[in-house]
């Protein structure tokens, strides 16, 4: 207990640690109730300033709590924190989570309770933001079992708990239970959770008083359960989703869940007059947009990196070109996430990881490829340029990050530049009818037809194109949303980007930084200055504030300062600390820029993702297993003398 509380810092530096949590890091995923959560903070303070006995599984879920808000304060708290405890915030970050998690063995076993669920949450979080998949997944499944102990999982007795009670329970089996579907088929583990016995039913999500226009910071997380509990009753697992018929009607089920978004999520036209006033609304929304395209995906990757020929089964054809589409709107709405990124938080390596798993299956379904079946080759090239770009700018935030970058990089430059005259003529027929529309235009979620018109004669295939045949005649691949704040950046269309590696008249192409203008989490309006009791019955996001302002930066300290993106011929480069050869954007020679695209049976050689190693992958390697089960990979074992850890 010493050891812990020795890394904990004083109260004026901690309530600004409580201050960033309550107006930001705790809306990401809702784990914590703050009006109960405030109310024990003053007890636990008080009775530490007069040296009374402190609760043990409290002061273990305050100090795991204060270990994630290190791992994402701004510079002005980094640097209180390094002069008042001496370590460098990411040090203190890590040794506080291990302190934690040494002094909850202690916890005599039978004594369960809700603020060790939390502190497991919070942990798991805390591995999410690190990259470490599979020790979130096994601190998952430590929170799962804790659950159950306390029966979360089943509803009990009538007038047997409070509202308030059951309210909370809810809530944390509707994460336990999202999250458990998410990370166990991500890395391909087994489901924890047996929903055989579980009749847990959602929350209400009425404790907080928002207003009626408002959702409640935890609504992304009910909808993606709700959806979790219906795939879950109908095909058990993902791995069980496998003949085209299956997948259809699987996607069929998310496109349905889509078209139900509420009106502030509405993937069409949401309505964003609640962003300024209420933060979460806008990474919540991009959230499910990403999670509904992944979910989509997940099954349709088998078909997307398949040879195909233009006799190929119609079936197999459309689901790839449903992949296609899905995975180029996947990769329009993680440009707009991105674009608003302020600082390393747990979801940023969820979103590292979708740029780099989308990207890298349209390479390779571009590379196998053979007889030019796809339509939309230059809108999968320029969407694979801007996910570089994406990586690029990200790539100093962690090690993975920059793992991520080098590797599509890398596949990237085998990507051969197409040329209009070696175009055969049934794709150019096909490429009138399928070329999505401008970047203007919007989704449309529509019903996909039935499996008896997908496979429809090849003649119809060839007027409509492989979009329309895989249920995209009415849906266009872009999106138009209206800004969220005055001064937004606004990227420029990634059609109008050159790809990365074709030089431009022999100066480099500069791609601008985003604007990171606007808070990163702006304070509710009307906060008053003192930090409040929280009052449980009638809680709304402007009663908490602290009496020490947080002091939010522009952008966080971990991002690149310049974002300058050069667009050239690479040079190989020294090896990098992933023991991945890195390429060095620079200008080319004048010669070199002023040659014409080379032809495509002369392009880059070198970099095949079946030679990757798990070293090189780093933490990737978890979830990247999975994915290449899908592409016919095999991943090679690291070298001899290698060791795994250093990626």
């Amino acid at each position: 207990m010493q050891q812990l509380l020795s890394l904990l810092p004083q109260r004026q530096l901690m309530d600004k640690l409580m201050t960033a949590f309550t107006h930001d890091i705790n809306y990401h995923y809702y784990i914590i109730y703050p009006p109960d959560f405030l109310r024990d903070y003053h007890i636990w303070w008080e009775r530490r300033s007069r040296n009374r006995p402190i609760a043990l599984q409290y002061t273990c879920l305050l100090a795991m709590i204060c270990s994630c808000c290190i791992q994402h304060a701004d510079s002005d708290v980094e640097d209180e924190l390094q002069q008042a405890l001496g370590l460098c915030p990411e040090k203190l970050s890590d040794e506080m989570h291990a302190a934690v998690r040494q002094l909850a063995i202690t916890i005599p076993y039978g004594h369960y309770h809700m603020y060790n669920v939390q502190r497991l949450l919070q942990s798991c979080y805390w591995y999410k933001a690190e990259a470490r998949f599979l020790e979130a997944w096994h601190v998952l499944s430590a929170a799962i079992m804790e659950a159950r102990e306390l029966r979360y999982h089943r509803e009990p007795p009538q007038d047997t708990e409070t509202s308030h009670e059951s309210e909370l329970r809810r809530r944390l089996w509707c994460i336990l239970d999202t999250w458990d579907w998410q990370i166990s088929s991500g890395l391909s583990r087994p489901k924890i959770i047996n929903r055989v016995d579980c009749d847990s039913q959602l929350p209400s999500l009425t404790l907080e008083k928002f207003s009626s226009h408002a959702p409640s910071p935890l609504l992304h997380m009910k909808m993606q359960s709700e959806l979790t509990r219906q795939l879950a009753s109908r095909f058990s697992a993902p791995k069980n989703i496998t003949q085209p018929a299956q997948v259809q009607e699987y996607k069929e089920l998310i496109e349905a869940w889509v078209r139900r978004f509420p009106p502030v999520y509405d993937f069409d036209n949401p309505d964003t007059s609640k962003d300024t006033q209420y933060p979460w609304i806008f990474p919540h929304r991009y959230y499910v947009y990403t999670m509904a395209c992944l979910l989509i995906l997940n099954p349709i990757r088998h078909y997307m990196v398949k040879s195909y020929s233009v006799d190929s089964p119609a079936q197999e054809l459309a689901l790839r070109a449903a992949g296609v589409a899905y995975s180029l709107k996947l990769m329009k709405t993680l440009r707009r996430w991105v674009d608003r990124i302020y600082n390393r938080d747990g979801r940023l390596h969820f979103i590292i990881f979708s740029i780099f798993d989308t990207a890298a299956i349209l390479c390779t379904a571009i590379l196998k490829d053979n007889e030019r079946t796809i339509a939309e080759r230059h809108e999968i090239i320029d969407a694979i340029t801007d996910a570089v770009a994406m990586l690029h700018r990200l790539n100093t935030i962690s090690k993975t990050a920059k793992t991520s970058y080098d590797l599509l990089e890398r596949l990237a430059h085998r990507i051969p530049q197409p040329q209009a005259s070696a175009r055969p003529d049934h794709l150019r027929k096909r490429t009138k009818v399928c070329r999505p529309a401008p970047a203007t235009a919007r989704v449309h979620f529509v019903p996909t037809p039935p499996p008896e018109a997908v496979a429809a004669p090849e003649q119809s295939q060839t007027q409509q194109g492989l979009c329309a045949a895989a249920g995209f005649g009415h849906v266009d691949l872009g999106y138009q949303m209206r800004p969220v704040y005055q001064g937004q950046y606004i990227a420029r269309d990634a059609s109008a980007m050159p790809p990365a590696w074709v030089p431009m008249d022999g100066q480099p192409v500069m791609a601008q930084p985003p604007s990171l203008a606007e808070p990163r989490c702006p304070l509710m309006p009307g906060a008053p200055p003192p930090l409040p009791r929280a009052n449980a019955a009638a809680y709304a996001p402007d009663d908490v504030a602290f009496s020490s302002a947080p002091h939010f930066n522009n952008a966080s300290s971990n991002l690149p300062k310049n974002t300058t993106i050069s667009y050239a011929m690479p040079l190989m480069s020294t090896v990098n600390d992933c023991g991945i050869p890195a390429f060095e954007m620079a200008p080319p020679p004048p010669n070199v820029a002023a040659a014409t695209t080379p032809p495509e049976g002369n392009s880059p050689p070198g970099f095949e993702l079946e030679t990757v190693t798990q070293a090189q992958l780093g933490e990737l390697a978890p979830l990247w297993n999975w994915h290449s089960g899908n592409l016919d990979i095999s991943m090679a074992p690291a070298d001899a003398g290698v060791d795994p850890a250093a990626g």
